[in-house]
C-alpha cells in the first residue's frame, strides 16, 4: 500500500507538470504567433506605405488578413485586426470587431473607438483597398427580361428589377438600379436595347480607360489601367429612356485614386459623355 502511494503521488505529480509544461508551450506559442502577427502587419503596413500601396504590399496585407480571420483569435490579436481592417478601409467590420475586443476602462480606447465609429458611419465598407487578384475574374452579362421589370407604385416612369446585372465588370445588386422611361411605350418595347446596353456597359473597359486618360489623367498622379479598371466600384445605376427615344446612363461609382470620392459617369447610348469625381 505504500509503494502504491507513492507511485500515485509520483503519478499526479507528473500530469501536474505535463499540464503545467503544456500550457506553458501554448502559452508560449500563442505569445510567438501574436509577435509574428503584429511584426507582420507593421512589416505590410510599412512596405504599402513606401510604395503607395503596391500591388505586392496590398497582397501581402490580404494574405495576413485572411490569416487571422481564419484565426482562432486572442482579444490582442483581434486588435491587430482592427488595425488591419481600417488600413484597408474596412471602417464598418473594424468598428464591430474593436466593440468586442477593446478593454473601455482604458481613455485611449474609448478615443479610438469613437474615431472608429465615425470612419464606419462615414465610410462603412465602401472605400476600401481592394485585393487586386480577386478582381480579374470576368464575370459574364446578365440578360433581363420582361418579367424582370416591375414599375413602381409610387411613380409610372420608375421601372425597378429583379434582377443583379454587371456593370463594368462588378455584379450590381437589383436594389441599386432604377429604369426611368419618359417615352411612350412599355419596358418590353425596348427590352432588347436595354440588354444590348447592358451588355457594353458590363465591361467597357476600353472605353473607361480612354476617357479617363483624356479627361481627367492631367490633373491626377496616375493614368488609368486595366487594374484602375478592375479596382472600380459601382454604387449605383439610373438607366433613362428619354422622350426622344434615346438610352442614356448613369453610374455612380469609385475608384481607388480618389477613395473618398464618388465618380460620376454620365453616358448616351454607347458613348461616355462625361466623368467627374462628386464629393
Amino acid at each position: 500500500m505504500i509503494l502504491y502511494g507513492q507511485f500515485s503521488q509520483r503519478f499526479f505529480a507528473n500530469g501536474r507538470h505535463l499540464r503545467q509544461d503544456l500550457i506553458t508551450k501554448l502559452k508560449r506559442e500563442a505569445y510567438i504567433m501574436e509577435k509574428d502577427y503584429q511584426s507582420s502587419y507593421i512589416e505590410c503596413a510599412d512596405e504599402c506605405r513606401k510604395t503607395g500601396n503596391s500591388k505586392e504590399g496590398v497582397a501581402k496585407m490580404y494574405d495576413l488578413l485572411y490569416r487571422l480571420e481564419q484565426a482562432d483569435r486572442t482579444k490582442d490579436q483581434d486588435l491587430i485586426l482592427v488595425n488591419v481592417y481600417t488600413f484597408l478601409g474596412y471602417h464598418q467590420s473594424a468598428y464591430d470587431l474593436a466593440k468586442l475586443c477593446m478593454e473601455l476602462a482604458d481613455r485611449k480606447n474609448i478615443a479610438k473607438l469613437y474615431t472608429l465609429e465615425s470612419k464606419a458611419k462615414s465610410h462603412k465598407n465602401n472605400f476600401i483597398i481592394k485585393d487586386l487578384r480577386k478582381l480579374k475574374h470576368r464575370n459574364t452579362p446578365i440578360a433581363l427580361q420582361p418579367a424582370d421589370f416591375v414599375v413602381s407604385a409610387i411613380d409610372e416612369n420608375l421601372i425597378c428589377i429583379k434582377k443583379d446585372i454587371v456593370v463594368f465588370n462588378k455584379i450590381v445588386e437589383a436594389e441599386k438600379v432604377k429604369v426611368f422611361i419618359y417615352a411612350i411605350c412599355k419596358p418590353e418595347d425596348y427590352i432588347d436595347r436595354i440588354n444590348d446596353y447592358l451588355f457594353w456597359m458590363a465591361d467597357c473597359q476600353k472605353e473607361m480607360i480612354l476617357f479617363y486618360n483624356q479627361e481627367l489623367a492631367g490633373g491626377m498622379p496616375q493614368k488609368a489601367d486595366t487594374d484602375w479598371y478592375d479596382t472600380l466600384e459601382v454604387f449605383g445605376l439610373k438607366i433613362i429612356i428619354g422622350d426622344n427615344g434615346c438610352i442614356y446612363a448613369e453610374v455612380a461609382s469609385g475608384d481607388e485614386y480618389m477613395p473618398d470620392h464618388i465618380l460620376d459617369v454620365e453616358m448616351q447610348e454607347h458613348e461616355i459623355l462625361t466623368m467627374q469625381y462628386d464629393g
